[in-house]
């Protein structure tokens, strides 16, 4: 028996004396005599019995003794190698197919979605010395000139986010300026003209990792704009290709020191301004800004909002799109299962395309393993069922379907 905290108590029983262990595993808990410890505590809320530091060290203490107990000091042993999983796969037995029916899986389908009411989104006009360039299947911003691009949006005063694939020019620089209002500067990131990333930081230019050149790069910038009360230094983080380049370093305009530092206010407030300085043959795609949003709640503290979302691709109309004239080449690829919302697509319905020819048939059944919340099925434009619930539906298509011919599948996932 091991006490970690005054609160806790920690025993584990493995063996009886004088035999082997009973067991290969072990159990440790935590008890409390707070009468609202009740079966599992909440880690917020009603039952909540041990604050986070509490917690911390009840899993210190079990990550301690499972390395005892295994005699794995760092906890890496593999139970099983790659090689036990792919010779134990190699001596299933095939599954035997049926001799009368066939089965064809509809795996691959186009997607797009769809906003219940009209979408009235005004298309991005390209500023001066840029225009929209689409190869491969896929738009981007492609600079033709030395240009400037700006994306205004809600401020950020508290938690934000901005994402952005880019591509180097061949012919200078490329900076990506966030801004309150395009007057006061809170970070510029971006392409130095050595062949090095640069980000700002308190007043001053930093010099990244090299770039490679004609490449796309993933950027993402994390907004702390700290408490309202505005009384410790704003930060943010780089990440690009995933890797860590600014490790939450202040912002371009804070003070890190002197009479002004940790005062009653900051140098910087909020952010609502993305800005593209881009020499001849940048390119810029996927831009996403999200800002967060404080609640009040102890339940729901945040919540997030999307406020730029733009990939610079057509939008596809979609009507008449369970017509087998509709044209999907605007549409995006999935496998199933896929789904779609969250807040970034709040509201929007899921349209499936598929073209699938099954040959001679004397019955056809499409089976459904799952929808939710509610899905519309059409065969050849025509409305084949309605299907309702997280259960498996099988749906008689036999007098929708044409043997010998494609035949369009489509599905309208409800939000």
């Amino acid at each position: 028996m091991r006490s970690l905290l005054p609160v806790l108590l920690f025993s584990a029983f493995l063996q009886v004396a004088g035999a082997q262990p009973v067991s290969s595993t072990f159990e440790l808990r935590g008890f409390s005599t707070d009468p609202a410890a009740n079966g599992e505590t909440d880690f917020k809320g009603p039952t909540e019995v041990f604050d986070t530091e509490q917690r911390v060290a009840f899993l210190n203490t079990y990550a301690d003794y499972g390395r005892r107990f295994f005699d794995d000091p760092d906890l890496n042993t593999e139970v099983v190698t790659r090689a036990d999983v792919r010779d134990a796969l190699r001596r299933i037995k095939p599954q035997p197919l049926p001799s009368v029916r066939r089965r064809i899986r509809l795996d691959e389908w186009k997607r797009l979605g769809e906003p219940v009411e009209p979408r009235g989104v005004e298309p991005f006009t390209p500023p001066p010395g840029t225009e929209i360039v689409r190869k491969a299947g896929n738009s981007a911003l492609t600079f033709t000139a030395p240009a400037t691009a700006r994306w205004t949006f809600p401020s950020q005063v508290w938690r934000g986010r901005l994402t952005w694939r880019a591509m180097p020019s061949p012919e200078g620089e490329t900076l990506y300026r966030l801004s309150d209002r395009a007057m006061i500067p809170v970070a510029s990131v971006g392409f130095g003209a050595d062949g090095r990333l640069f980000y700002t930081t308190a007043g001053k230019r930093e010099t990244g990792p090299a770039y490679e050149p004609g490449a796309w790069h993933t950027f993402e910038v994390d907004i702390d704009f700290g408490q309202p009360s505005r009384t410790e230094v704003v930060r943010y983080n780089l990440f690009v290709n995933g890797r860590l380049v600014a490790d939450y370093v202040p912002m371009e305009r804070v003070v890190t020191g002197g009479p002004g530092y940790a005062s009653v206010f900051n140098t910087v407030g909020k952010l609502n301004t993305f800005t593209v300085e881009g020499a001849q043959g940048a390119m810029l795609d996927d831009l996403l800004v999200t800002n967060y949003l404080l609640t009040g709640r102890e339940s729901y503290p945040f919540t997030p909002e999307t406020v730029v979302d733009e990939s610079f691709e057509p939008i596809p109309e979609p009507a008449g799109w369970t017509s087998d004239g509709y044209r999907d080449s605007l549409w995006t690829r999935t496998a199933l299962p896929a789904a779609h919302g969250s807040e970034r697509h709040a509201g929007e319905a899921l349209l499936l395309r598929t073209s699938i020819n099954v040959g001679p048939f004397e019955r056809a059944i499409w089976n459904v393993e799952a929808v939710y919340p509610e899905a519309t099925l059409y065969v050849n434009g025509r409305e084949v069922a309605v299907l309702r619930g997280m259960r498996p539906a099988e749906v008689d298509v036999t007098a929708y379907l044409e043997p010998d011919a494609d035949n369009l599948l489509a599905v309208k996932v409800h939000p």
